[in-house]
């Protein structure tokens, strides 16, 4: 009894206080970041999974930094652009590189400057995710508990500190969710065009975050048409004629950027990356069925952990069969399965990148976000004495606790595999996913670590920023460019020449020195020539200056 009366008092004025949980919240995303090593990665160049995307999105900032900050000409450190005479080259929309160019201006140019912009903008969006579900649920707890659940995810936590676009694009269609909600409650027209703006930032930034535009269109014409009403005493689209002109906009918007890249890469003739789809279709059968081994046994698994995978399937099948016995509104299942039909589509356009590309993954996020939301919401209506058991509650918290421990484990493979033996990994891990890792981090950590720390030496033996270089045999678009900070040509992109017609390519391009790793491939003899001259070498990296040697006419590396 005296416990009771005791703790009555306190659990209404701590533990059952939103303000309180704001603050525990944001607690708790500090404190994750630093169990995800965060303070670590903060200062990494880049490097781990997928360094190749990294190096190419952080190229652009550079070149931004570098070149005179004209938006509309982005560039990358790679000249292969203008027959070899520049790196212009157009993708996705630069916000997020120019912002990041003029942070540097300002505090100058430190690559962590990027990874925090980054981070702010994933944070915000878990916030504005946890205000949401608040306000839905009217349970600070469960709101702290399922916003904490998508920072369980992989491709979530290992992308929002990192220099790739899809997570700020998820980020920002976090956000513009947030603004079309408070815009079902008020009806605030600003609230709806505040988030189109949202939703097109994303979209623009990555263009299949555009999932949720074709939701919101969904929920627009299924309203208008009278299909479905989503509220008893008004419409979300009161006024349907202005409340359309966002829509507009947005297809304006995306398709004017879009069509502006792909005819500035047609004017430049450089590519860095793709601005359309990689079908199912286009591939065999046998490659298809290879891809979706891949995708199974590793891929899927960077979405969620198995049990939140296992528990997202039933929760979903769940979903539905309660909304067949009417206990959840057909309005909101219709949304999840829009949303499901999506993700679908999604995958099947591009198919082809759902090998090893797990941030292509990060859009199908949203799904799981709806589906945990959808049920919730249901447990809070129509079963309150299950939503409120501290039996239930204690549960869920362990599962989060197991996902923050798989989740630390992912982080450190991704990024630190050669501290570990792969039995560490393995605890926690199956040993599909630990030999993928294995493979890709070795494999890149390799090439790209002695370019790490490069940029001092060449600065010291007299190698300028302006001063072109030929870095082989790195077969990506611009990594060790990047590292080194120089601007010039790898082996990407020219596998039909030789090793001889390659080098002189770039030469006639201004290539002054050819940075070539100690490697089989620079021992033969088609390689001599371009050897005479050595300059300088840094952890098995030889440099070597290619002016005054004579213009190859035969090519013996055949």
């Amino acid at each position: 009894m005296w416990y009771s009366s005791l703790m009555s008092p306190l659990k209404q004025k701590f533990v059952y206080n939103p303000r309180w949980y704001v603050w525990i919240f944001l607690l708790s995303l500090v404190a994750l970041s630093f169990y995800y090593h965060f303070a670590e990665i903060l200062i990494l160049r880049p490097s781990g999974f997928h360094i190749w995307r990294q190096s190419d999105c952080l190229s652009i900032a550079m070149n931004y930094y570098d070149g005179g900050m004209h938006f509309f000409r982005p560039a990358i450190n790679n000249q292969f652009s203008d027959g070899g005479n520049s790196g212009l080259t157009a993708g996705e929309f630069p916000l997020l590189y120019f912002a990041v160019a003029l942070l540097w201006k300002i505090f100058g140019q430190h690559e962590y400057i990027y990874r925090l912009l980054v981070l702010f903008i994933a944070f915000s969006a878990l916030y504005c995710l946890y205000r949401m579900l608040e306000d839905i649920l009217k349970d600070s707890f469960w709101a702290w508990v399922l916003a904490l659940l998508v920072y369980t995810s992989p491709i979530f936590v290992y992308y929002s500190i990192n220099f790739i676009t899809n997570m700020p694009a998820f980020s920002l269609i976090i956000i513009g969710w947030y603004f079309f909600y408070r815009f079902f409650i008020s009806g605030k027209e600003r609230l709806l065009w505040l988030s189109m703006l949202f939703f097109m930032l994303g979209a623009l930034l990555k263009v299949s975050a555009a999932i949720s535009f074709f939701v919101l269109l969904y929920i627009f014409f299924s309203e208008l048409t009278g299909i479905i009403r989503y509220k008893k005493e008004r419409r979300i689209f009161y006024r349907p004629l202005r409340n359309f002109i966002p829509f507009i906009l947005f297809v304006i918007g995306l398709l004017a950027w879009y069509l502006y890249a792909i005819h500035f890469n047609r004017i430049h003739g450089g590519n860095y990356t793709f601005n359309s789809l990689w079908p199912i279709w286009e591939i065999s059968s046998a490659d298809r069925i290879a891809l979706w081994v891949e995708f199974r046994v590793f891929l899927v698994q960077q979405i969620f952990s198995l049990p939140v995978l296992l528990l997202s399937a039933g929760v979903f099948i769940t979903i539905l069969i309660l909304t067949l016995l009417k206990k959840i509104p057909w309005a909101l299942t219709s949304i999840l399965i829009v949303i499901f039909f999506g993700c679908i589509a999604y995958f099947l356009l591009w198919y082809q990148a759902f090998n090893v590309h797990d941030y292509y993954l990060t859009d199908t996020l949203l799904l799981f976000i709806f589906i945990f939301g959808i049920f919730f919401y249901y447990l809070k209506t129509s079963a309150p004495g299950f939503f409120n058991h501290s039996l239930f509650r204690i549960a869920f918290l362990c599962l989060l606790i197991f996902c923050f421990k798989n989740l630390h484990n992912n982080i450190h493979m991704r990024l630190f595999f050669n501290r570990c033996p792969n039995e560490q990994y393995e605890r926690y891990t199956s040993s599909a996913e630990v030999e993928r890792f294995q493979g890709y981090f070795f494999h890149m950590w390799k090439a790209s670590e002695p370019f790490m720390d490069i940029e001092a030496y060449n600065r010291s033996i007299g190698i300028r920023p302006e001063d072109k270089v030929i870095s082989l045999p790195d077969g990506t678009i611009n990594v060790s460019l990047v590292l080194m900070n120089q601007k010039g040509w790898t082996g990407f992109g020219l596998g039909n020449l030789s090793g001889v017609e390659r080098i002189e390519r770039f030469r006639t391009c201004g290539a002054k020195y050819l940075f070539a790793a100690d490697s089989f491939e620079f021992k033969k003899p088609w390689m001599q020539p371009y050897t005479v001259h050595p300059f300088g070498q840094h952890k098995g990296v030889n440099i070597y200056v290619l002016d005054g040697i004579p213009i190859a006419v035969s090519d013996t590396s055949k």
